[in-house]
């Protein structure tokens, strides 16, 4: 079972420093805060939503491009259903081509007929990607860079060091994605990341609207669900994830997902 430690993103092939996932769906429920060194773009396929982007909400719907810029805590989120796909660019990339983007702040929600084609092109070119054209590595490349050239153009200005995230959340992050497993003290969290555990509370909150204690309930209950979609029994996972009492991470578990761990079972 591969821990949810979604900030790290592996992109082995320097020739395509990207990650891209064509379909991601959110229902009724959130994703799990995240953050990574990488710039992300999201792009709503369908439905609607929102994108809790540095303590801010940022309304998500059809058409719509949401920028992430590095180090940025984040999380998609949604009463009814949202569909997306999302590209994670390596920051190389970026600045090999003469843009940093660890020293802009992009504008958040994006509603552009130009990015929406240019995002469209980008679909197309992973969709259609084979490794014995010649010319398949080059037509992501020129899209992806093509993309960003006009966000940065259009949509970006230089980042004030104030406006940078707070990095006591980043670590604190870091801790709860290798941690949450585990019994979490609220002090030694604090102590990882170096601040005062009263600093931590008040900035994480900010910043990725739970608290500490609700991210790693978060967490446990996303890898239980993980868990039983895969197979494993609902006991098994719900005590590898630290529920020790079926009834309480039955209700958790409903209250966070709209659905019986029995129904995630059965999901396909």
């Amino acid at each position: 079972m591969k821990a949810l430690t979604y900030e790290i993103h592996n992109m082995n092939d320097p020739l395509l420093p990207f990650r891209f996932r064509p379909i991601m769906d959110v229902t009724r429920r959130q994703s799990l805060p995240n953050w990574h060194e990488e710039p992300e773009i999201l792009y709503c396929l369908e439905g609607a939503g929102s994108v809790r982007l540095g303590g801010e909400s940022v309304p998500f719907e059809k058409g719509d491009a949401v920028v992430v810029g590095t180090r940025a805590p984040h999380f998609v989120e949604s009463d009814g259903s949202v569909r997306y796909c999302c590209l994670i660019v390596k920051s190389g990339f970026l600045t090999e081509n003469g843009i940093d983007p660890a020293l802009l702040r992009f504008r958040e929600r994006i509603s552009s007929d130009a990015v929406r084609e240019r995002l469209e092109k980008v679909r197309r070119a992973f969709a259609s990607y084979d490794s014995e054209r010649f010319d398949a590595v080059l037509q992501i490349r020129s899209a992806v860079l093509d993309l960003f050239a006009l966000i940065c153009a259009e949509y970006a200005r230089p980042l004030e060091q104030a406006a940078r995230t707070d990095e006591s959340v980043n670590r604190a992050l870091t801790y709860l994605h290798e941690n949450y497993r585990k019994r979490i003290v609220l002090d030694e969290v604090a102590a990882f990341a170096g601040v005062s555990k009263f600093h931590l509370s008040r900035e994480f909150k900010h910043s990725t609207g739970r608290t500490i204690m609700n991210t790693v309930m978060l967490l446990r209950l996303s890898e239980a669900r993980e868990r039983i979609e895969q197979g494993e029994r609902i006991g098994d996972a719900a005590r590898s994830c630290g529920f020790f009492n079926l009834s309480y991470f039955t209700k958790c578990f409903r209250n966070q997902f709209g659905i019986l761990p029995s129904q995630a079972g059965r999901k396909k």
